[in-house]
C-alpha cells in the first residue's frame, strides 16, 4: 500500500485544507518538508501539494504573496460565507466580534472606526454598524468595494464615510491634513481600527510598517481589534498566500510596533477543522 499522501490542495475546500494542514502539524507521524512544498510520510514526495513549513522559508522572502492572495480571493463568491472562509462560520464570529466590541469600556462613546480588509462588508454591516456612527472602510478588491457600495444604498442611516480601495502594503496615510482626496490623512483619528483575517496576508515587513502607521490615526485612547489565525508553527500556504503565524510572534510585532495588549483570548468556535482562532485588544504605548 502506498503510504504516500496525495492530495492536491486546490481541489479541496477550504476547511478540508485547514484540517489537513492542522493535522499534519500536529502528527508525529508527518515528516514536513522545510525547503520544498510539499509533504509525505514516506521518502517519496508529492509536489504537487501546496504547503510550506516556515522555517527555512521565511515569509518575508515570499515576493509574490500579494498576487496569490489576490487571485486566491477573485475567485470567491461574493457571500457572507465566503468571506468568513467557511459556511456556518459566519454568524458565529459575528456573535463574537459583538461579543467583543461590547467588551470595550469606552465602547458607548466610540464614534468613528476603520476597518481594514473589509471585503464585502460581512463585519461592517453585521457588527460595526450596531456600534458607530462613522465608517471608513480599506479593500484592495475594487468588485467588493462595488458590493460594499451596494448594501450601503439600502442602509438609513448610511454611516460609509470613506471607500479606500487599496491594498495595505500600499495603504498610506496622508501627511496632508489639507488634501481633498479620498485618502486618509494625519487630521482624521479613529476610536477603534478593526482588522480580521487579513494580517496574514502581509510580510512580517510589512504588518510592521501598517502598524507603525496606524498610531498616527488612533485616538490616544483608542483600541486595535485584531482577529486572526493562529497555530503552533508559523507556517505558509501557498494557494492562498498567507502566513499562519504563531501567538508569540503576533505578541511580538505588537510590541515592537509600539502597543500594548490590553486582552487576548482564543476564540473558540467548535470547530476541529479551523485553524485556532485569536482575538487581540491593543493599545498605544
Amino acid at each position: 500500500m502506498n503510504n504516500e499522501i496525495n492530495f492536491n490542495y486546490k481541489l479541496m475546500n477550504k476547511s478540508i485544507f485547514r484540517n489537513f494542514n492542522k493535522l499534519l502539524c500536529k502528527s508525529k507521524n508527518t515528516f514536513i518538508h522545510h525547503s520544498q512544498h510539499y509533504f509525505t510520510t514516506s521518502n517519496n514526495t508529492n509536489k504537487n501539494t501546496n504547503y510550506t513549513n516556515n522555517n527555512k522559508n521565511n515569509i518575508a522572502n515570499i515576493s509574490n504573496i500579494t498576487n496569490i492572495s489576490e487571485q486566491y480571493w477573485q475567485q470567491q463568491p461574493l457571500t457572507y460565507d465566503s468571506m468568513a472562509g467557511v459556511s456556518e462560520i459566519n454568524q458565529l464570529d459575528i456573535i463574537h466580534t459583538i461579543k467583543t466590541l461590547n467588551s470595550i469600556p469606552n465602547i458607548s462613546k466610540m464614534e468613528s472606526v476603520l476597518e481594514l480588509g473589509a471585503g464585502i462588508g460581512r463585519i461592517t454591516f453585521q457588527a460595526l454598524y450596531k456600534f458607530f456612527t462613522i465608517i471608513d472602510i480599506v479593500e484592495r478588491n475594487p468588485n467588493f468595494i462595488a458590493e460594499v457600495k451596494l448594501t450601503e444604498l439600502k442602509q438609513n442611516p448610511k454611516k460609509i464615510r470613506k471607500f479606500i480601495c487599496s491594498s495595505l502594503e500600499q495603504f498610506d496615510i496622508d501627511l496632508n491634513t489639507n488634501s481633498a482626496s479620498n485618502n486618509i490623512n494625519t487630521n482624521i483619528k479613529y476610536d477603534l481600527i478593526f482588522i480580521q483575517w487579513v494580517l496574514e496576508y502581509l510580510t512580517d515587513d510589512d504588518l510592521l510598517s501598517l502598524l507603525s502607521k496606524l498610531k498616527t490615526v488612533l485616538n490616544k485612547e483608542g483600541e486595535i481589534v485584531i482577529k486572526e489565525n493562529v497555530n503552533n508553527n508559523t507556517i505558509f500556504i501557498n494557494d492562498e498566500g498567507s502566513t499562519i503565524r504563531t501567538i508569540n510572534k503576533y505578541n511580538n510585532i505588537f510590541v515592537n510596533s509600539g502597543y500594548k495588549v490590553v486582552y487576548s483570548e482564543k476564540v473558540d468556535y467548535n470547530r476541529e477543522d479551523l485553524y485556532d482562532i485569536y482575538c487581540w485588544r491593543i493599545k498605544l504605548l
